[in-house]
């Protein structure tokens, strides 16, 4: 197993030897360590690391991937979701995305978190159709829908 010593207990380093086994400076290291950024294990008043602790650590501290692909779509630039570890494999995705353009099969990501109040609002604006019905009761605002405010009829201008 690897970060243990034969016996099967963890195998623990000192902080000078994880700075230099990860090629940063040993005060750089003891200030991760007060800030609690990096697992350890008090041995008296001495921090020590467990090797395997700091390989987990390690793992969860990666980035995904460090470039993105991004777009122009009617005058906006948009921003690829996924993240790739090289540049070529980011650009490699926009083919494919201006295909889906052209055939009009690419779903809007943004698009996809609007709630169907919201887009109905905006439609009913955008058409001109919530100005279009008025109150029964002869309130002068006028309602979100044909079915009319407080649940009584409405009756068109």
């Amino acid at each position: 197993m690897v970060g243990y010593d034969r016996l099967g207990s963890p195998e623990l380093i000192d902080i000078a030897r994880l700075a230099d086994r990860l090629g940063v400076g040993e005060r750089y290291v003891r200030r991760m360590v007060a800030e609690r950024r990096v697992p350890t294990v008090k041995v008296g008043r001495l921090d020590r690391v467990d090797l395997a602790e700091i390989r987990r650590w390690i793992e969860e501290q990666r980035r995904p991937g460090r470039y993105q692909a991004s777009y122009w779509h009617e005058g906006l630039r948009q921003i690829a979701e996924q993240t790739f570890a090289t540049k070529g494999d980011a650009l490699a995705l926009l083919p494919s995305i201006e295909a889906d353009l052209r055939r009009g099969t690419r779903l809007d990501p943004p698009a996809g978190k609007v709630t169907l109040g919201a887009w109905g609002t905006r439609w009913l604006v955008r058409t001109d159709l919530l100005g279009a019905w008025s109150c029964a009761s002869g309130s002068s605002r006028p309602a979100t829908s044909p079915a009319g405010c407080c649940g009584r009829s409405s009756t068109r201008r």
